[in-house]
């Protein structure tokens, strides 16, 4: 069986051509250590795998985005609660193209895009500024995914090169999206809905979420909008869900004193409930 190494070389050189420097923006090659452009700026790749292309990285970024929050997130997305999400997301971009190139910004880990993708031969990139969940996210590069840790405000990808931009509840950048974007591609935002994780949120003490259609006007702003399908399952639970549930969410913080409090949660059930907005350019076009 192949290294991580060996099997990140492998993508590096099918997907090269997408990349470039994201300080000078001139081409970038590879070597067994890093990724250089012809200005002699220098990326490295670690012993495991991990892509860093950024300007200036800091390792921690706070105490919030861990590596136990990517793990259990990992965690609650194999127990299946995004199943139908994975289902109508493959169907929006499969049923318009066989050969996609598809870039998930804010990807985390890489659980949603490596489900999405579910063993196609295609281009799939799973982007983040976390190097915790990029270096978790490397386990997928045995299923063809290339993770890359890199500033989501400075895309470090040449003009029009992607088919598909996935975003799954973080936030965008729309003139660096519209500029990886081809003409004729696609983004796929999923929203959270005022009912998504409602149960640990009133749990919490946390008000209704509120900002959906905040989100839907900006994106409006900068793409037309396409479809929006909302999809809201109610899930049961079991202690081991609940547990991953209350490490995979920034609500809690990592609060020591309300992750001990989870088997007096009660928890049997959490609504999953999601809007799936398809975009297009709008307004946005980079020569």
């Amino acid at each position: 069986m192949k290294t991580k190494r060996a099997l990140l070389f492998d993508l590096l050189a099918k997907n090269i051509s997408l990349l470039r420097c994201p300080i000078c923006m001139s081409e970038l090659s590879y070597n067994n250590d890093s990724l250089i452009c012809s200005k002699r700026h220098l990326f490295d790749i670690s012993k495991k795998g991990t892509v860093l292309l950024h300007k200036k990285y800091q390792k921690k970024i706070d105490g919030i985005y861990t590596k136990e929050l990517f793990e259990n997130r990992r965690f609650f997305i194999k127990a299946g609660f995004y199943t139908e999400i994975y289902n109508y997301i493959s169907d929006l971009i499969f049923g318009n193209s066989n050969n996609p190139k598809i870039l998930d910004l804010g990807s985390g880990e890489c659980s949603h895009l490596q489900r999405i993708k579910n063993n196609r031969d295609i281009t799939a990139i799973g982007i983040d500024l976390s190097y915790d969940a990029i270096n978790l996210a490397t386990d997928y590069l045995v299923d063809g995914i290339l993770p890359i840790c890199c500033d989501l405000f400075n895309l470090p990808f040449k003009n029009k090169v992607f088919d598909v931009v996935l975003n799954f509840l973080s936030p965008i950048n729309s003139f660096e999206v519209g500029r990886i974007l081809k003409d004729d591609g696609i983004i796929i935002k999923v929203i959270p809905t005022k009912n998504y994780l409602k149960e640990l949120r009133l749990y919490l003490g946390f008000r209704e979420y509120s900002k959906e259609e905040e989100i839907l006007s900006n994106l409006q702003e900068h793409y037309s909008i396409t479809s929006i399908e909302r999809i809201e399952n109610i899930k049961p639970l079991t202690l081991e869900t609940v547990n991953s549930l209350f490490y995979m969410t920034p609500m809690t913080n990592h609060n020591e004193n309300i992750i001990k409090s989870i088997n007096n949660a009660n928890f049997d059930q959490i609504t999953i409930s999601l809007d799936i907005v398809l975009l297009r350019k709008k307004h946005i076009q980079v020569q």
